[in-house]
């Protein structure tokens, strides 16, 4: 065979050979690219621009494991991850929020009551195969304690106008210390409109600076907490009802990025 022969055969292999390829791998998208691909440990994967979620195989495990976690009264937070540069074709404010609702869909046994949806903006590329497109957690919620999208909420006890730092508290107290040591917290009282004006920001001020105390004690750096006290001055209920002012008698707690 001569040298013009060998180099025209060598072509028409080099051209089938990513001919192949593409159609398979970019086409039909068939590839495994094992270096390209992150394992959630939600279990739950997404590729680029896309909501819909791929399935791994630990996510009946991991849902087994949270549900057994999740108690009578906890709530599941899916905070959906996204990049900037994603297409969004859903009907959610971003595709963070709408990879968190898909994934909320696969667990149907548990009431939409007990969800926290939430999104977070990552580094992500168009040459990612399969995204970690959420994180999954239990979100603590009791009579004193309620988690939120930015913190949490911290009520008082039926009838009372003082804190009381119960063991449900200060679980959420040993949550913050693990996860967020290293965030700035604002800690914000809040009190009914019963009394004095005056007499309502010192009690919420109060309230605060026993979540602050206890935080310390605990090992939180004391310039990452920064107390508040908004008062009676930002109701969330109706101070004309015994129930309402129960309501509106809360520290806020906002856990800054």
């Amino acid at each position: 065979m001569n040298t013009r022969a060998f180099l025209i055969l060598f072509l028409f292999l080099l051209w089938s050979l990513g001919s192949g390829w593409y159609y398979i791998c970019v086409i039909k998208d068939k590839c495994e690219n094992n270096s390209e691909v992150t394992i959630s440990e939600s279990g739950v994967t997404f590729k680029y621009s896309n909501a819909t979620p791929i399935e791994g195989k630990d996510f009946n495990l991991v849902k087994e494991q949270l549900i057994s976690k999740l108690g009578d009264t906890n709530k599941l937070r899916i905070t959906g991850k996204y990049g900037l540069l994603e297409l969004n074709n859903s009907i959610f404010e971003n595709l963070g929020v709408a990879r968190a609702a898909a994934i909320r869909n696969m667990f149907p046994e548990i009431d939409d009551s007990r969800f926290i949806l939430s999104s977070k903006e990552i580094e992500v590329t168009s040459s990612q195969k399969n995204i970690d497109g959420a994180d999954i957690e239990i979100a603590i919620s009791n009579p004193f304690v309620e988690q939120t999208e930015f913190g949490a909420i911290i009520r008082f006890p039926q009838n009372t106008k003082e804190l009381e730092l119960t063991p449900d508290f200060d679980e959420y107290l040993n949550l913050l210390l693990s996860k967020f040591k290293n965030n700035d917290i604002d800690i914000i009282g809040h009190t009914d409109s019963e009394g004095k004006e005056g007499d309502n920001f010192s009690r919420a001020m109060a309230s605060a600076s026993a979540i602050k105390d206890e935080l310390i004690a605990k090992g939180m750096p004391v310039e990452k907490l920064n107390i508040l006290s908004k008062g009676e001055t930002e109701p969330i209920a109706d101070n004309s009802t015994e129930e309402g002012r129960l309501k509106n008698r809360r520290v806020e707690i906002i856990i800054n990025d």
